[in-house]
């Protein structure tokens, strides 16, 4: 069976649509159900996966995602987000000897961040900002 892919523009109105009239969707999941649902109400060959989904919404401005994690083994090193595949920044501080050590690293797109221990991402709530 032949699908399409629908434009970034058309995904981002739908997702606009969805948070404006339901405040909150509580998990990646259900809102890639809701999206593809209307999509399909445009062209019933339309398909979407949640990834795209997640990775439009963190770059539109009316929406807010909340990241909840779970503690994994500790890291030596990240460099991409998990959550948006940017590129991450070290949280460094100073010893007493005056060496910068790196403490965790934050995301600059979305609200990721880790320490020594990785946080792993289980589930995102989607709201309006």
């Amino acid at each position: 069976m032949k699908y399409k892919i629908p434009s970034n523009n058309e995904v981002l109105e739908i997702i606009k649509e969805i948070i404006k009239k339901e405040g909150v969707v509580g998990s990646q999941y259900k809102l890639r159900k809701i999206v593809e649902k209307e999509l399909k109400n445009i062209d019933p060959s339309y398909r979407i996966s949640g990834k795209r989904v997640r990775m439009l919404a963190i770059k539109s401005k009316n929406v807010s995602v909340e990241i909840h994690t779970k503690e994994g083994k500790e890291i030596d090193s990240m460099s991409i987000c998990p959550v948006c595949n940017s590129k991450l920044i070290s949280i460094k501080n100073k010893t007493l000897y005056n060496w910068d050590i790196t403490v965790g690293y934050r995301c600059r797109r979305c609200k990721y961040w880790t320490g020594k221990k990785k946080r792993i991402p289980t589930r995102y709530v989607f709201e309006k900002r």
